[in-house]
């Protein structure tokens, strides 16, 4: 009997009884987001040590989590395509197996939870902030690392919700959660069944509701064996995991920045003043665009060098990389190099994020100003740290003679774009700080205020 009726009660139909749980699922895993109760391990100041009576059994619990719990996630998402009547095996013109959707969707959620308090048990506790203290839970071949389980922790929120991943602001909604909510719309707008107009419209150009949930199924499975394969992989290819990822983000971000800079451009035919500008000096609009302009195109080169970057720390089938990184660094130093590359790949997304509202609204204020010479510091400071941190780290070819020090291949290996990437920085914190020093001196005081990217002060250009 479904969990939604009582024993004397008249079940609601199937398609209800799904839309009810789709619902109190996605409403939960949304939720999590605004609750700093969403991880619920025991917050300590000091780590737990592990005692050894407790290694075996946390092994055996990560292989289960990685050979049946999360291989059970792709295979229940791809029964449920399937039961929708949907999907490449799915009998052509079959209509949707309800019972078996709303079998599998009562069994979805608490199979998560499982999940969920299995990462928990392989580290009961929790050290707030990204630093990570050395415990033995890092003396065991690297298969139980602080940073490990933590790594599963917040791959499986990231599954649920693209929202835990901080910073990247140009999401999909490829997580569980977005492929649930368009199996509702699936439902409540009658596509389940095989006389919907939908299923016979010519227009190629129109994506169908269908297509996106098969495509965000291909996805979210991918994503599992992303999770899967993560776990298994040394610490150096366990970040590499993320630093790929991170080049993904600064191509996502190139045609963005063309577009709206393009756009800009083209928008230079001179508008009257609006009343609420009335009394701001006539160049001051023009001056203001020719620096956001600017702006976008050096943000442009900061996206390229992170890119390169980010790309000589990453194998190739044609080129590995030169860094070596051994399997004795503590969580501590892992989650320093893993944070600092996060840190300046999420600013400059910020800064992205600034400077393509603003250039679309053709609008600023004093306080984005100053917004987006916050993002450029920070993520100088966090290049900065990496550029420290790494040489430190590098260990020497095991077949050299006389090796070289970690210092001597971090220097071989980026010296090309090292000054380059300073050089940027400087360049696009010059120009920040103009335009901020700008709109100061002849903005007059009557429009200093608004944060937001409208509204009646700051400043409208055009």
């Amino acid at each position: 009997m479904s969990e939604l009726a009582g024993p004397d009660a008249e079940a609601p139909p199937p398609e209800d009884q799904i839309v009810a749980i789709l619902t109190r699922l996605t409403d939960k895993w949304n939720g999590w987001i605004d609750m700093p109760g969403f991880d619920e391990r025991e917050e300590r100041t000091e780590p737990l040590p592990i005692l050894p009576e407790e290694i075996s059994p946390k092994k055996e619990k990560l292989l289960e989590i990685q050979t049946s719990m999360l291989p059970q996630v792709k295979q229940q998402l791809n029964n449920l395509l399937r039961a929708f009547g949907l999907g490449e095996d799915a009998p052509k013109e079959s209509s949707p197996q309800l019972a078996e959707v709303l079998d599998i969707m009562t069994k979805f959620g608490p199979a998560i939870d499982h999940i969920n308090s299995a990462i928990d048990y392989l580290a009961p506790w929790r050290i707030e902030g990204v630093v990570y203290r050395t415990t033995s839970l890092d003396a065991n071949d690297g298969t139980l690392k602080k940073i490990r389980t933590d790594y599963l922790k917040s791959d499986l929120l990231i599954l649920l919700n693209e929202k835990f991943e901080r910073g990247y602001f140009f999401k999909t909604s490829n997580d569980i959660r977005g492929l649930f909510l368009n199996y509702m719309e699936y439902i409540r707008s009658g596509q389940l069944y095989p006389d919907h107009p939908s299923h016979f419209e010519d227009d190629e150009s129109k994506p169908k509701l269908k297509d996106r949930i098969i495509q965000q199924t291909a996805l979210i499975c991918r994503k599992v064996d992303t999770m899967i394969d993560r776990s298994t992989r040394s610490d150096l290819g366990m970040l590499q995991v993320d630093w790929k990822l991170f080049v993904g983000y600064m191509s996502d971000l190139l045609p963005r920045f063309t577009s709206t800079t393009q756009a800009l451009k083209k928008a230079n035919k001179p508008e009257p003043a609006t009343p609420d500008q009335s009394d701001i000096p006539n160049d001051l609009p023009r001056l203001v665009k020719a620096l956001v302009i600017k702006l976008l195109e050096q943000a442009v080169i900061l996206v390229k060098l992170n890119r390169i970057f980010l790309n000589k720390l990453l194998d190739t089938p044609t080129r590995k990389t030169p860094i070596t990184i051994g399997g004795n660094l503590s969580s501590n130093l892992l989650a320093q190099l893993r944070g600092n590359a996060r840190e300046v790949t999420c600013q400059i997304e910020y800064l992205a994020r600034d400077l393509i509202e603003i250039a679309k609204a053709q609008h600023i204020t004093i306080d984005l100003a100053r917004g987006i010479i916050r993002d450029i510091a920070r993520a100088a400071r966090g290049i900065d740290r990496e550029w420290k941190l790494l040489p430190n780290l590098i260990l020497p070819p095991a077949s050299a003679v006389d090796p070289p020090s970690g210092q001597a291949v971090f220097d071989d290996l980026f010296s090309d774009i090292i000054p380059p990437f300073n050089l940027a920085f400087q360049n696009i914190m010059d120009t920040s700080d103009s335009l901020l020093c700008l709109l100061q001196e002849k903005l007059p005081q009557s429009h200093h205020g608004r944060f937001d990217a409208r509204g009646d002060d700051g400043l409208t250009f055009h």
